[in-house]
């Protein structure tokens, strides 16, 4: 993703912060927390774009 073929644009959506989840995790709360962060940048993306 960060070299793309010429004519090719790719935009990357992703929060700012720092996920949480480790590789391998059952816990419930990390993972919404960072399932969460990923919908808060969907979302400003879209309100921007």
């Amino acid at each position: 993703m960060r070299n793309p073929p010429a004519g090719i644009h790719i935009i990357e959506i992703a929060p700012d912060e720092e996920l949480q989840t480790p590789t391998l995790t059952r816990q419930v709360n990390t993972l919404e927390g960072d399932y969460n962060a990923g919908i808060k940048a969907a979302t400003l993306f879209l309100q921007r774009h």
